[in-house]
């Protein structure tokens, strides 16, 4: 894909995207259930967003994501039976303990860009599989996965990936050419769009 043709998705669009979000999408996608996000998570987010001091909500988000994804703050492991969390939810013992797997690192991340007004999910699949020679591709069970999409006006749902400890999804969108108006709608994007 052509970071220079308008229909590619690229970060300095994403930058570009704005916050006019449908009341809808931004009611369900930002709701967070009384004592999912305590203090831990909530003094991350401020440290973060102090460090980073993003501009817009795809910054935001790349800067949670990276700070997650860091070695030097937290560590991928899958065996979490010794983490004590001294009855805090599952979140805040991520954000306490330092250490989790992909449902913990996305976890944090939905609630800290929900916590930060940015509309947010948490997603369950699998990483890309083997192909073989003949084209067909095998995907095991342990590929299993959980990931992040944000939601930006005029892309919709764009995936993140907050694991560290070298699983998961690469970053994939190129910076693209800079962009200063937001971008258009879903509907104005489909109906440019050529037939197939």
């Amino acid at each position: 894909s052509n970071p220079d043709d308008p229909a590619t998705l690229t970060a300095n669009r994403l930058r570009a995207a704005g916050t006019d979000y449908p009341p809808g999408l931004l009611a369900t996608y930002t709701s967070i259930e009384p004592g999912t996000v305590g203090p831990e998570t909530r003094a991350l987010l401020a440290q973060i967003l102090a460090a980073a001091r993003p501009s817009t909500p795809y910054d935001t988000a790349r800067a949670i994501e990276s700070y997650l994804r860091d070695g030097a703050h937290f560590t991928y492991s899958t065996n979490v039976t010794n983490v004590d969390c001294g009855g805090r939810g599952l979140v805040d013992c991520f954000v306490y303990s330092r250490t989790g797997y992909c449902e913990h690192y996305a976890s944090a991340m939905v609630m800290m860009l929900r916590v930060a007004g940015i509309p947010a999910r948490f997603v369950e699949g699998f990483l890309p599989g083997v192909r073989d020679a003949s084209g067909r591709e095998t995907i095991r069970r342990d590929q299993a996965h959980a990931w992040v999409e944000a939601w930006f006006p005029g892309a919709g749902w764009v995936d993140f990936d907050p694991t560290g400890g070298g699983v998961g999804l690469p970053e994939a969108l190129p910076a693209g050419p800079v962009v200063s108006a937001p971008l258009p709608s879903a509907s104005a994007l489909s109906s440019a769009a050529p037939s197939p």
